[in-house]
């Protein structure tokens, strides 16, 4: 055997162990990978709420694959137990709360009385100093009656020309209310979320003022009247994004014979900052085409992310909109933090999943390749498999437009 025969013989052997080694390097990032993910899904489980911990459906959705991974990494290797946290059975003392700077002080003065200022033996006590002590505090609701004082002007010698004031804007025409009392209802309403009995009983607790449960909502819908102008500006300005993300949840309605459900309807635009409810009686699908028949974005392309809702389908079938299907239930997870890099990683693998889809539908041998395969008995076997599948079709339209979008949905956390 010549040199170059052993040459070219060692370079190959090399070039085997630099594949294997690659491989090896895959197959680890993919388990720190997915015990990333499964480590946070235990700490949601551990010490998150209960709306957002994870059950066993979620870690099954896409198969338990680390302990497989773990198996073809090192099969020798023993797994070692944890070491045992040490306890301290000195209790923490809770984080001080600072107190914002902004805020106005008032201060009050405590001194003794003149006659403990003098000590046991009869000479006076000298003042050195003083010493501070700043407590939050808070002043419950105080009514006021806001008395207006219009001056009258008229002619001295034609008393027929009449009277002149200034003009005196109101909400409701000769209501007894201001304006800052329809303010504080709405705010106690809609974003506090105190019912309006409520709101009738803290008004009687805080200012002996009693204001009828009628008398509070007969407000709420003239507020409601002038507040209409707004919600067609903000429509309007939805109805300009590209991107619209849309969902319906049960709202219930007291009916005259029984409580019906009712539907709450969000559409998100902007990012987030775009938010536009409307509420119907039932969940048909003609309550979305009517609010997005005016949909026109400047850019002429319409992306809806929705659910599986079989509401949202004529709108697809009409071309006009591209569907953008949202994989939050069909992940079976919950909506993680924004700042949680682990979410943040796992909120992309379905756009991972949309780009290798989009690059077998440009391919037309990888489709046919894909039609023949028997890729479907590989999902895994759960409820959520079937959601799965009928989900990736929508996705693989064939355009790669909009796949950064795909594993966020921006309406589950807009219901306040």
């Amino acid at each position: 055997m010549t040199e170059l025969e052993r040459a070219l013989e060692e370079n190959k052997k090399l070039r085997i162990l630099d594949a294997e080694k690659t491989a090896r390097i895959a197959h680890l990032e993919l388990l720190v990978e997915t015990l990333t993910f499964e480590l946070a899904a235990m700490k949601r489980v551990m010490y998150g709420q209960k709306s957002e911990a994870s059950n066993a459906l979620s870690s099954d959705l896409f198969g338990d694959v680390s302990i497989q991974l773990e198996s073809q990494v090192n099969p020798d290797a023993a797994v070692q137990p944890a070491p045992l946290k040490k306890v301290s059975s000195q209790a923490k003392a809770p984080p001080r709360i600072t107190l914002p700077s902004d805020l106005p002080i008032e201060v009050v003065e405590l001194d003794l009385a003149e006659s403990e200022k003098f000590a046991a033996d009869g000479s006076a006590l000298k003042c050195i100093g003083v010493e501070i002590s700043d407590k939050l505090a808070v002043n419950p609701s105080r009514f006021f009656i806001r008395r207006t004082k219009r001056f009258k002007y008229a002619h001295p010698g034609k008393e027929e020309l009449g009277v002149k004031t200034a003009p005196l804007h109101q909400i409701i025409d000769r209501g007894i209310a201001d304006a800052s009392v329809y303010a504080d209802i709405l705010v106690k309403k809609f974003d506090d979320h105190l019912p309006l009995n409520r709101i009738s009983e803290i008004y009687l607790r805080d200012g002996k003022v009693s204001l009828s449960k009628q008398t509070l909502s007969d407000w709420v819908l003239a507020c409601a009247s002038w507040l209409t102008p707004l919600c067609v500006a903000l429509k309007k300005a939805l109805l300009q994004e590209s991107v619209i993300h849309v969902d319906e949840t049960v709202l219930p309605l007291l009916h005259p014979l029984k409580a019906i459900n009712a539907r709450a309807w969000v559409y998100v635009g902007g990012g987030g900052k775009l938010l536009y409810y409307q509420f119907t009686t039932d969940k048909k699908g003609a309550h979305v085409r009517e609010t997005l028949k005016d949909w026109n974005p400047a850019d002429g392309k319409r992306y809806l992310q929705a659910d599986a809702a079989s509401n949202y389908d004529a709108l697809y079938r009409e071309g006009k909109i591209l569907e953008l299907a949202c994989w939050v239930r069909s992940r079976g997870l919950a909506a993680l933090p924004p700042a949680d890099s682990n979410a943040e990683r796992l909120c992309r693998r379905p756009d991972r999943m949309h780009a290798v889809s989009f690059s077998i539908w440009q391919s037309k041998a990888l489709r046919l390749k894909l039609r023949m395969s028997p890729w479907k008995k590989s999902m895994p076997s759960s409820p959520l498999s079937g959601k799965v599948q009928r989900r990736w079709k929508p996705q693989s339209n064939g355009t790669n437009e909009g796949s950064g979008m795909l594993g966020r949905s921006l309406t589950n956390s807009s219901y306040g």
